[in-house]
C-alpha cells in the first residue's frame, strides 16, 4: 500500500511527522536515563558485568532468556556500563517504535491524523515511558509487536486487491508472511510471555482473514505459521521456560488479579469508549444535519482492519491472561508480561478515532476539518498524560509518587554513602527483598546454596559494587532470626558496627525491626545495640552499633 493513496498527506510530511515524534520520545525520556538503576535493571547489569560465559547462567537465574543479555553484553563492551549506556538500547527501541507506529497507522488508515494520534499516545503513555528507559527487554518487544501487526495488516489488506495476489509459497508471498512470522519468533525468543500476544494476534488475524477477505488460504497459512514459530521459539527456550514454570508459585504475591475491575484498569479503555460514543454522535449528527450528503468528500472511508485486529487482540489476550491468572494456573497478571499489547492498544485506539475523523468530513472546508481533527488528537494525548499522571514526571520537583520511572530505589547514592561512612572491617548484609529471598528461610541444598546467595547479592555485585558478607531473608519473615545470627557473637570489648542494606522504604524497615525485637523474642544483644537508619528512596541502610558485654 502506497502513501500517495491518501490525498491529504505526502510521504515527506509523514516522514517528518514520524521523525519529529521519535525525537520527542527521546527528549521526554532522556532525563530518566541518568537515574540510578533499580533492582530489575541491576540484575541485567550483573548478568553482563563480567565475562560472556556467565551471561546465560546469570540471566537464567533471574528467570530470563539469554538472547537480550548476550546483545547487551556486546553493547556494554562498546559503549561502557554507565546508566545511560545500558539504557540506550531501550531508548532507541522506544524511538523506533514511535516512528514505526506513526508511519504504519497513517498509511493503513490513509489519514495523517491517525498516525499523529497513535505515535503521540505511545510517546507519552506511562508504561511506554517506564519500559523505554529500563535496562530490560520490554522496549524491544514493543517494536516487534508493531512490526508483527503491520505484517498482518499488509496481508489482510493486500488480499483485497486483485493486482496484489501472490501464489502461496512464492517469494513475494514469503516476504509478506515473513513480516508476521519473524517478529513474533524474535519476541518469544526474547521473552516467553510474548507468546500470548503473538499467538492471539495470529488467532485474531486469522479469523479476520477468513471472515472478511477473499483469500482464506493466505490467512490460514499466515496464522498457522505464526503459531508454529511461537512453538519453535518456546522449544528453543525450553530450559528457561521449564525453570520459569517450576517457580511460578513464587509470583502469586504480585501477578494474580483480585477482581474483574483490573481488566478495565490494565489499559486506557476510556479512549476507546470515548471513540465509540463520538462515532455515534457524529453519525447521528451528520444524518440529522447533512442528510444524504453525509459522506466523506475526496477521501475514502477508512476500513477498520487495524482497529479490529489491534483492539480485538488486546481484548482477547488481556481477558485470557486475567482468567489464567485469576484461576492461579499461571500467575502472569502484570503489564510487563503483556507489554506487546500496549502498542496495539494505542494503534487500535487511534484507528478507531480515525473512523470518527473521517465521518466528520461532511463539509467542504477541508482545512478547518483537518485542524479540528488534529486538535482532538492533541487533546486525547493530553488527556492520557493527565489521567495517568505522567505529566508529574517532567515537573521541576518530583513528588513522592510510588512508581518505577522516578527510580525510587536510589542504589547509586546508597552504596556511595555507605562506602563513605563504613570502616573496612565492618560487615555489610544485604536484604534485596526478592521473591527468591524467601528460600533462605526455607533452607536450600548445599549444592545450590552458593548459587542462590550469589544471585541474592546481585544488586551490589555490578555497577554499585560493595563487599557484602551474606544476603538476608525477607524482612517481615526472617529479620528476627537474621538479627540473632548477625549480632552473635557479641564483642568482647569496645563497639562492633554492622550494616544492613534493605530494598525497602525507611518506615517499613523500622516496622519490621520493631516487630522482630519485641522483648519476649528479641536477641539478647539487642539490649546493647543502637540502630540508626539512612533512607535513599526505596533503599534503606541500617547501622547497628553493639556494645560489649559488661
Amino acid at each position: 500500500m502506497q502513501v500517495n493513496e491518501a490525498p491529504d498527506f505526502s510521504r515527506r510530511r509523514l516522514t517528518l511527522l514520524s521523525l519529529g515524534l521519535a525525537v520527542l520520545t527521546v527528549a521526554l525520556r532522556w532525563s530518566f536515563c541518568h537515574e540510578s538503576l533499580w533492582v530489575d535493571e541491576l540484575h541485567s547489569a550483573w548478568a553482563v558485568w563480567d565475562e560472556l560465559a556467565l551471561v546465560s547462567e546469570r540471566s537464567s537465574a533471574g528467570n530470563q532468556t539469554p538472547w537480550y543479555f548476550w546483545g547487551l553484553w556486546a553493547w556494554k563492551q562498546i559503549f561502557g556500563g554507565s546508566e545511560v549506556a545500558l539504557r540506550a538500547p531501550s531508548l532507541l527501541a522506544s524511538a523506533i517504535s514511535v516512528f514505526a507506529i506513526t508511519w504504519a497507522a497513517a498509511v493503513h488508515s490513509r489519514q495523517f491524523v491517525v498516525g499523529l494520534l497513535a505515535g503521540g499516545l505511545l510517546a507519552v503513555e506511562f508504561r511506554a515511558v517506564e519500559f523505554g528507559t529500563e535496562v530490560r527487554v520490554y522496549a524491544l518487544l514493543i517494536v516487534l509487536s508493531i512490526l508483527s501487526a503491520r505484517g498482518w495488516l499488509t496481508v489482510l489488506e493486500s488480499s483485497e486487491s486483485s493486482d496484489a495476489v501472490e501464489t502461496p509459497w512464492s517469494l513475494p508471498w514469503f516476504r509478506k508472511v515473513a513480516m508476521i512470522w519473524l517478529p513474533g519468533f524474535a519476541a518469544v525468543l526474547l521473552h516467553p510471555t510474548a507468546a500470548l500476544t503473538v499467538g492471539m494476534l495470529a488467532a485474531v488475524g486469522g479469523v479476520l482473514g477468513i471472515t472478511t477477505q477473499k483469500r482464506v488460504r493466505t490467512a490460514i497459512y499466515a496464522a498457522a505459521g505464526s503459531i508454529g514459530f511461537v512453538l519453535l521459539a518456546l522449544a528453543v527456550n525450553g530450559v528457561a521456560v521449564r525453570n520459569v514454570w517450576s517457580i511460578r508459585h513464587q509470583w502469586a504475591q504480585f501477578a494474580i488479579p483480585r477482581s474483574g475491575i483490573e481488566l478495565y484498569r490494565m489499559w486506557p479503555w476510556q479512549l476507546v469508549i470515548a471513540a465509540v460514543l463520538a462515532l455515534i454522535v457524529v453519525v447521528v449528527g451528520c444524518r440529522v444535519f447533512c442528510g444524504n450528503r453525509a459522506k466523506t468528500e475526496g477521501t475514502k472511508q477508512p476500513k477498520s482492519n487495524a482497529a479490529l485486529l489491534c483492539l480485538g487482540t488486546v481484548l482477547a489476550a488481556t481477558t485470557l491472561c486475567w482468567v489464567v491468572a485469576f484461576l492461579e494456573w499461571l500467575p502472569m497478571w502484570h503489564v510487563r508480561y503483556l507489554i506487546g499489547l500496549l502498542p496495539l492498544m494505542m494503534w487500535g485506539t487511534a484507528d478507531l478515532w480515525g473512523i470518527v475523523f473521517a465521518k466528520m468530513n461532511c463539509t467542504r472546508m477541508r482545512f478547518l476539518t483537518a485542524s479540528m481533527n488534529g486538535a482532538i488528537a492533541v487533546c486525547l494525548v493530553g488527556w492520557l498524560v493527565h489521567s495517568q499522571g505522567t505529566w508529574w514526571l517532567w515537573m521541576p520537583t518530583k513528588p513522592n509518587v510510588p512508581n518505577v520511572v522516578l527510580r525510587g530505589e536510589d542504589w547509586r547514592s546508597a552504596i556511595a554513602w555507605l562506602q563513605d561512612h563504613r570502616q573496612a572491617n565492618e560487615p555489610v548484609y544485604l536484604g534485596a527483598e526478592l521473591i527468591e529471598s524467601s528460600l533462605l528461610t526455607d533452607g536450600v541444598e548445599d549444592a545450590s546454596a552458593d548459587r542462590l546467595k550469589e544471585y541474592l547479592l546481585f544488586p551490589t555485585s555490578g555497577p554499585y559494587a560493595i563487599d557484602v558478607k551474606e544476603p538476608l531473608g525477607l524482612a517481615f519473615l526472617s529479620m528476627r532470626s537474621d538479627l540473632k545470627r548477625i549480632l552473635a557473637p557479641s564483642p568482647q570489648q569496645g563497639v562492633k558496627v554492622r550494616w544492613l542494606v534493605y530494598r525497602m522504604d525507611e518506615a517499613s524497615v523500622e516496622q519490621a525491626y520493631n516487630q522482630a525485637n519485641l522483648p519476649d523474642i528479641a536477641s539478647p544483644a539487642i539490649a546493647r545495640t543502637n540502630g540508626a537508619t539512612e533512607a535513599f528512596g526505596g533503599v534503606t541502610i541500617v547501622r547497628l552499633e553493639t556494645q560489649a558485654e559488661e
